[in-house]
């Protein structure tokens, strides 16, 4: 009973979600120490609190790693024990290992294909890879398994993003509640409408998500509000926004986005030398999304700058093709 509670609470990316995972998975490990999903679960709950909340407070990754080797130790054919050795390997103090991560997810869809949860995790992966037909493909049968996978249904707005498809992807957030996952939910919906022209509109969405959320966790707000005074050619504001977005959000898991955003930002400022270091900074550090990069209309005047067409030609036969996967 106590794993089953952990476990509707650990789907869910919201603190206060992981939190109570975390107190009921922990409750259920001191019950039996020896039952194996508690363990792989309890390592998705201590890694996504550590990646996503408490990145600067070890405590939560050791006990992540801790609790994957636990499993693997209990079973080490368990699917569970891979994905969670996929989400503890997909983190930046391992340089969001993508390879290893999406080998270990294939390893637990050969012993389980009805896995929802390894398919959402796989497609999440490819889609931060390019690969964006693929991911959806691999979210869309995680839904068929489990129709109610709210994360694997959130994840398909910014595959929308990423195609260019913001209407789209405005659809499907209406579809998924802002708590699934606040501060990524928040900045999918600005970031569409920004693409849009709707200034005002995304506007209020950032001000009424930093109200209510002044931490910025990743500091995907804030680099969402330094497009909007871009915009509105207030460089002034636009480069304190992004102060802050780099205070509030280095070592968070999706500080990507932010670095990704920060470029953008700077590319509409016309500063295409930082414009390039930050998109550089985000392939690196977790999104090497060159299909992204290609048609992003925030990019268009990077894109004409032969140093960065170079580095998209790079991305581009780096992770065109990746072993062990079909596109």
């Amino acid at each position: 009973d106590l794993y089953l509670r952990g476990l509707s609470h650990v789907l869910r990316d919201s603190e206060q979600d992981i939190d109570q995972a975390i107190t009921l998975l922990e409750e259920s490990a001191a019950l039996d120490s020896t039952f194996m999903p508690t363990q792989a679960y309890l390592a998705r709950a201590y890694g996504n609190k550590a990646s996503i909340y408490r990145p600067n407070d070890p405590q939560w990754e050791e006990k992540g790693f801790a609790a994957v080797q636990k499993a693997l130790m209990l079973d080490a054919d368990a699917p569970e024990a891979h994905y969670a050795q996929a989400i503890m390997l997909w983190r930046p103090s391992h340089g969001f290992a993508s390879l290893e991560a999406l080998s270990e997810l294939r390893r637990a869809l050969a012993a389980r294909p009805n896995f929802d949860e390894a398919w959402h995790q796989h497609g999440f992966i490819l889609t931060h890879l390019r690969h964006l037909d693929a991911g959806l493909r691999d979210l869309e049968k995680a839904l068929q398994v489990n129709p109610a996978h709210t994360l694997a249904r959130f994840r398909i707005s910014p595959i929308k993003v990423y195609q260019q498809k913001f209407e789209e992807a405005i659809t499907e957030l209406n579809r998924v509640p802002r708590e699934a996952f606040p501060a990524q939910w928040t900045y999918q919906r600005a970031w569409a409408l920004i693409s849009l022209g709707r200034l005002e509109e995304a506007d209020r969405v950032v001000a009424e998500a930093l109200q209510g959320n002044p931490i910025d966790q990743g500091g995907v707000l804030h680099a969402a509000r330094a497009m909007l005074r871009a915009r509105n050619r207030d460089r002034n504001g636009a480069e304190a926004d992004i102060a802050e977005a780099i205070r509030a959000g280095r070592s968070f898991l999706h500080f990507h986005h932010t670095a990704y955003t920060i470029g953008a930002v700077y590319a509409a400022l016309g500063d295409l030398d930082k414009a390039q270091e930050w998109i550089e900074s985000a392939a690196k550090d977790g999104f090497p999304n060159y299909a992204f990069f290609e048609t992003d209309i925030h990019l268009v005047r990077l894109r004409t700058v032969p140093r960065f067409r170079a580095f998209l030609s790079k991305l581009r036969q780096e992770w065109e093709h990746i072993p062990g996967e079909l596109e």
